[in-house]
Protein backbone atom coordinates (compact mmCIF):
# COMPACT_ATOMS: atom_id res chain seq x y z
CA UNK A 1 0.00 0.00 0.00
CA UNK A 2 1.35 3.72 -1.14
CA UNK A 3 1.94 6.35 1.69
CA UNK A 4 0.75 9.78 1.05
CA UNK A 5 1.20 12.08 3.70
CA UNK A 6 0.58 15.63 4.09
CA UNK A 7 0.91 18.33 6.23
CA UNK A 8 -1.57 18.65 9.04
CA UNK A 9 -3.44 21.57 7.60
CA UNK A 10 -4.61 19.00 4.82
CA UNK A 11 -6.39 16.49 7.35
CA UNK A 12 -9.50 18.13 7.75
CA UNK A 13 -9.87 18.99 3.93
CA UNK A 14 -9.72 15.43 3.15
CA UNK A 15 -11.64 13.86 6.15
CA UNK A 16 -14.41 16.44 4.91
CA UNK A 17 -14.34 15.02 1.39
CA UNK A 18 -13.45 18.89 0.11
CA UNK A 19 -9.33 17.59 -0.73
CA UNK A 20 -10.18 14.17 -3.12
CA UNK A 21 -6.62 14.52 -4.61
CA UNK A 22 -2.98 15.20 -4.67
CA UNK A 23 -0.09 16.81 -6.77
CA UNK A 24 2.89 14.74 -6.42
CA UNK A 25 6.61 15.19 -8.29
CA UNK A 26 8.08 11.75 -10.06
CA UNK A 27 9.71 9.58 -8.04
CA UNK A 28 13.48 9.54 -8.54
CA UNK A 29 13.39 5.56 -9.17
CA UNK A 30 11.19 5.91 -11.80
CA UNK A 31 8.00 3.97 -10.25
CA UNK A 32 4.80 5.58 -10.30
CA UNK A 33 3.25 7.05 -7.34
CA UNK A 34 0.48 5.32 -7.26
CA UNK A 35 -1.99 2.64 -9.59
CA UNK A 36 -5.90 3.08 -10.47
CA UNK A 37 -7.69 0.85 -8.23
CA UNK A 38 -4.75 0.69 -5.81
CA UNK A 39 -5.35 1.28 -2.00
CA UNK A 40 -3.15 4.05 -0.51
CA UNK A 41 -2.78 5.41 3.15
CA UNK A 42 -3.16 9.22 4.12
CA UNK A 43 -1.44 10.23 7.04
CA UNK A 44 0.14 13.36 8.76
CA UNK A 45 3.49 13.54 10.39
CA UNK A 46 3.33 13.91 14.50
CA UNK A 47 5.69 16.63 14.85
CA UNK A 48 8.52 17.93 12.60
CA UNK A 49 8.93 15.76 9.10
CA UNK A 50 10.94 12.78 8.44
CA UNK A 51 11.81 13.48 12.31
CA UNK A 52 8.76 12.08 13.94
CA UNK A 53 5.94 9.31 13.53
CA UNK A 54 3.06 9.37 10.98
CA UNK A 55 -0.18 9.11 12.18
CA UNK A 56 -2.64 7.18 9.32
CA UNK A 57 -5.81 9.58 9.15
CA UNK A 58 -7.74 7.37 6.23
CA UNK A 59 -7.39 4.92 3.14
CA UNK A 60 -8.58 5.09 -0.17
CA UNK A 61 -8.93 4.09 -3.85
CA UNK A 62 -7.03 5.90 -6.52
CA UNK A 63 -9.24 6.77 -9.30
CA UNK A 64 -7.23 8.31 -11.45
CA UNK A 65 -3.64 9.00 -11.36
CA UNK A 66 -2.97 12.09 -14.50
CA UNK A 67 0.39 13.20 -15.14
CA UNK A 68 0.09 17.38 -14.45
CA UNK A 69 2.52 20.67 -15.58
CA UNK A 70 2.07 23.52 -13.43
CA UNK A 71 3.63 26.51 -14.46
CA UNK A 72 2.91 29.94 -12.77
CA UNK A 73 -0.26 30.93 -15.34
CA UNK A 74 -2.02 27.28 -15.29
CA UNK A 75 -2.07 23.57 -14.62
CA UNK A 76 -1.85 21.23 -18.03
CA UNK A 77 -2.02 18.16 -18.83
CA UNK A 78 2.13 16.65 -19.12
CA UNK A 79 1.18 14.59 -21.93
CA UNK A 80 -0.11 17.12 -24.04
CA UNK A 81 2.23 19.66 -22.77
CA UNK A 82 5.22 17.23 -23.90
CA UNK A 83 3.85 16.86 -27.34
CA UNK A 84 3.36 20.58 -27.74
CA UNK A 85 6.85 21.10 -26.36
CA UNK A 86 8.42 18.60 -29.24
CA UNK A 87 6.03 19.81 -31.87
CA UNK A 88 3.83 17.07 -33.07
CA UNK A 89 0.59 17.87 -31.03
CA UNK A 90 -1.57 21.35 -30.55
CA UNK A 91 -1.81 23.55 -28.12
CA UNK A 92 -2.49 21.80 -24.86
CA UNK A 93 -5.82 23.53 -23.19
CA UNK A 94 -5.44 24.39 -19.50
CA UNK A 95 -7.38 22.91 -16.29
CA UNK A 96 -9.26 24.58 -14.46
CA UNK A 97 -7.22 25.72 -12.05
CA UNK A 98 -9.77 27.17 -9.45
CA UNK A 99 -11.36 23.85 -9.36
CA UNK A 100 -8.10 22.30 -9.03
CA UNK A 101 -6.80 24.64 -6.35
CA UNK A 102 -9.98 23.99 -3.83
CA UNK A 103 -10.57 19.87 -4.12
CA UNK A 104 -6.57 19.89 -3.72
CA UNK A 105 -7.20 22.07 -0.53
CA UNK A 106 -6.77 25.23 -1.19
CA UNK A 107 -8.69 28.36 -0.99
CA UNK A 108 -7.93 29.16 -4.22
CA UNK A 109 -5.82 29.52 -7.07
CA UNK A 110 -3.53 32.15 -5.80
CA UNK A 111 -2.86 30.24 -2.44
CA UNK A 112 -2.15 26.45 -4.31
CA UNK A 113 0.38 28.68 -6.69
CA UNK A 114 2.55 29.82 -3.99
CA UNK A 115 2.41 26.76 -2.09
CA UNK A 116 3.96 25.10 -4.90
CA UNK A 117 6.38 28.04 -5.34
CA UNK A 118 7.66 27.74 -1.99
CA UNK A 119 7.30 23.72 -1.65
CA UNK A 120 8.81 22.53 -5.33
CA UNK A 121 9.33 25.65 -6.98
CA UNK A 122 8.09 26.51 -10.34
CA UNK A 123 7.23 24.68 -13.28
CA UNK A 124 6.39 21.63 -11.29
CA UNK A 125 5.84 18.18 -13.33
CA UNK A 126 4.40 15.25 -11.36
CA UNK A 127 0.98 13.58 -11.16
CA UNK A 128 -2.16 14.35 -9.97
CA UNK A 129 -3.53 11.27 -7.52
CA UNK A 130 -7.06 11.35 -7.35
CA UNK A 131 -8.68 8.93 -4.64
CA UNK A 132 -12.42 8.04 -3.75
CA UNK A 133 -13.56 5.60 -1.24
CA UNK A 134 -12.43 7.55 1.85
CA UNK A 135 -12.46 5.46 4.49
CA UNK A 136 -11.65 7.81 7.92
CA UNK A 137 -9.09 5.50 10.22
CA UNK A 138 -9.86 5.00 13.87
CA UNK A 139 -7.81 7.47 15.63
Amino acid sequence: MNVFTFKPRFEAPALAGVKIHTLRGHRKDGKPRAQVGERISLRVWTGRPYASKQREFAQATVEHVVPVHVTRLRILRADQWDNFSRGIGPEPTSLDRRQIARRDGFANWREMKAFFQAESGLPFSGVMVVWKDLMPTKA
